[in-house]
């Protein structure tokens, strides 16, 4: 059962990882203002799924005892091939759920185009790579058979691996994510907040931001927001930098306000001379990740290295039962 759970925990990883780190690669490469098209993240998903049937096979194949004949061999491979085309299909999957309901991107299709059959073509591709990847993994396998004296060691590395990749890929997730299932920023009727000047502005209930421009030196402190009493109310920073992604002009937001009801306030804000704030709604970002960008700061990267911290200690429970098992 442990064995079980330890195998479990170690694919859930690879595949938020699959999910998540293309992204990521994909606005790093890009320029200001760049956002990924959903082409673009089909085919990394594509590579991904290349790459998860790679991994497979040469699990498989370096797991292979030497003294196996043809026929089993011939065997193995066909089980590991099914093995990565089902492996492929799931992330793939979970790759359409992923942008259609947790980061809704809309889909690029050719006028006319059925779009099931083009997206069961697309999981058919990215199947049949995944089989040729497994196959070529399988095969280097084969040629590096393992001992296994050292596995536990390396099962270490890989836990404190994946919680270190957890830790910076889960904020950066959200922060490009978010950005990519904004859509509205800076709202229309939003009020301008010159340096040093009190202006009242009637908040609705809910969630308000002051944003700012980017490029310059802000902070959510940089603003103070009193009631009607003159009893200051509280302006929380983002989760993780937040802006409209823009290629000219890039907007921030600096902080947020929330109020239970309709609520007119002062807010004075502090700075450069000529600088500019403006108070107005919250963005709107459609799915779920909206609500992560208000959480503390400390809630992202821990919940990212949770995945980590848990496989080390499923290593080690592994190792103890190995260890127990020798001793019987």
């Amino acid at each position: 059962m442990t064995r079980l759970l330890f195998g479990g925990g170690v694919w859930c990883c690879a595949v938020v990882a699959g999910l998540m780190l293309p992204l990521i690669w994909l606005d790093a490469v890009g320029h200001e203002g760049y956002r990924p098209e959903r082409a673009e993240l089909a085919t990394a998903a594509r590579v991904v799924a290349a790459g998860l049937g790679l991994g497979i096979g040469y699990l498989v194949g370096v797991r292979s005892s030497p003294g196996l004949g043809r026929v089993a061999v011939v065997r193995r491979w066909a089980i590991t091939g099914g093995t990565a085309a089902g492996a492929a299909v799931a992330h793939l999957v979970a790759d359409e759920a992923t942008y259609r309901y947790v980061i809704p991107v809309e889909s690029t299709s050719v006028d006319g185009a059925d779009p099931v059959a083009a997206m069961a073509w697309a999981w058919l591709v990215g199947a049949l790579l995944a089989v040729g990847a497994a196959t070529v993994g399988f095969g280097i396998g084969l040629l590096r058979r393992d001992d296994t004296r050292s596995r536990g060691r390396r099962w270490y590395a890989v836990a404190a691996a994946v919680a270190v990749a957890g830790l910076l890929a889960v904020p950066e997730f959200v922060r490009v994510g978010a950005e990519l299932a904004t859509a509205r920023f800076l709202p229309a009727g939003f009020v301008t907040v010159p340096v040093g000047q009190p202006v009242p502005v009637v908040l609705p209930v809910g969630r308000s931001a002051i944003f700012g421009d980017y490029g310059q030196e802000w902070s959510a402190e940089d603003c103070r927001v009193t009631d009607a009493d003159g009893t200051p109310i509280r302006v929380r920073a983002p989760s993780v930098p937040f802006t409209d992604n823009s290629d000219s002009i890039v907007t921030v937001v600096l902080g947020t306000i929330e109020v239970p009801s309709t609520t007119s306030v002062t807010v004075q804000c502090q700075g450069l001379p000529g600088r500019m704030y403006q108070v107005g709604a919250a963005p709107t970002v459609d799915g779920p990740l909206g609500p992560l960008l208000y959480v503390p700061a400390w809630v992202l990267p821990v919940g990212g290295a949770l995945p980590g911290s848990v496989l080390a200690v499923a290593v080690a429970l592994v190792r103890r039962g190995q260890s127990s098992a020798r001793q019987r």
